[in-house]
Parts: structure tokens; sequence; C-alpha cells
């Protein structure tokens, strides 16, 4: 695979929505709940690009087709990478890593202290490789209450603070 990473072009926009389509179903596979990101996921990716802390998106392409896509948000001292995603079937090559250098490259052009990824609680694969790539510390964690009965099964096993959570 000759991998190479580019910017986002408008002519990119189907496969990248297809993309955003891939990284929905994961989510939804890994928390048992066919209801994240509602009945058009694909349509997030417009309104990510709308967004008022964007800046920039970038595509992993070999032979003209799109594997992988990761994007950058940046506001004031945070800068954020949102969404970083592999096409399924070739996770595990270094496509992420590939996409996670060339971000951080262009983090790095803000002089911000700090960038920071949020992946899901359950994506292990991922945060494994966050790690290994130096995002290794903690500095916000989202906790949530159910509000009303959810679909989704959350899982025991997850302590912080010497405090059991479900995730």
């Amino acid at each position: 695979m000759s991998l190479s990473v580019r910017a986002y072009e408008d002519g990119d926009l189907e496969a990248c929505r297809q993309l955003w389509v891939d990284l929905t179903q994961r989510h939804r596979d890994l928390y048992d709940s066919p209801d994240i990101g509602g009945d058009d996921p694909g349509k997030q990716l417009d309104e990510h690009l709308r967004r008022p802390d964007f800046a920039g998106l970038w595509v992993a392409v070999d032979g003209g087709e799109i594997f992988g896509l990761v994007g950058l948000l940046h506001s004031g001292e945070e800068t954020e990478v949102e969404p970083i995603v592999v096409r399924p079937g070739h996770r595990s090559r270094g496509i992420g890593k590939h996409l996670l250098d060339h971000v951080c490259a262009e983090a790095a052009k803000y002089e911000v202290g700090y960038l920071s990824i949020r992946p899901v609680a359950r994506n292990v694969e991922a945060m494994a490789m966050f790690v290994n790539e130096g995002f290794d510390r903690v500095g916000h964690v989202q906790l949530l209450k159910a509000l009303k009965p959810t679909q989704i099964p959350w899982r025991d096993g997850m302590t912080m603070h010497g405090k059991k959570l479900r995730f």
C-alpha cells in the first residue's frame, strides 16, 4: 500500500460521508445500539464541516481510493482530533497511525500545549493505538447519567479513583 494523506477536497464528500457512516456503525456495534447517529449519520459530516471550530480534514488515499479520514477542531487553547476513522477491513494496518501523525503535525502549527482525542470508552483497539502514540494523559472525563431507560447494555468493569463505573 502506497498510502498518502492529503487535504479534503469537495469531491471527497460522498466517500467521507461513508466513512462517517462506518464510524457510526462501529459505535452502534460496540454499544449494541442501532439508534446511535440517527437515521442518516452520513449527514453529520456536513454539520461537522460547518462547525465554527473546524480547522481541517484530511484523507488517507491509495491509488485514488480513500481509506480513512481525520479532522481537527481548534478554538482558543483547545485543539482536538475529531473524527478519525479507517474503513472497515483496513483497520489495524497502520492507516490510523498515519492519519494521526499527519493531524498531530497540523495541530502543532497552532502552538497549543496539548492535543486531545475522545474515543468512545469501549473502543479498546483505538484507545490502545492512541496511548501508544502518546495520548497518555487524562484531562477530562465525561460521565453520563441515564435520565430515561436506554437500550444500551452498559458494562461493568471500569474503575477510576476507586469508583466503579459502567461503560
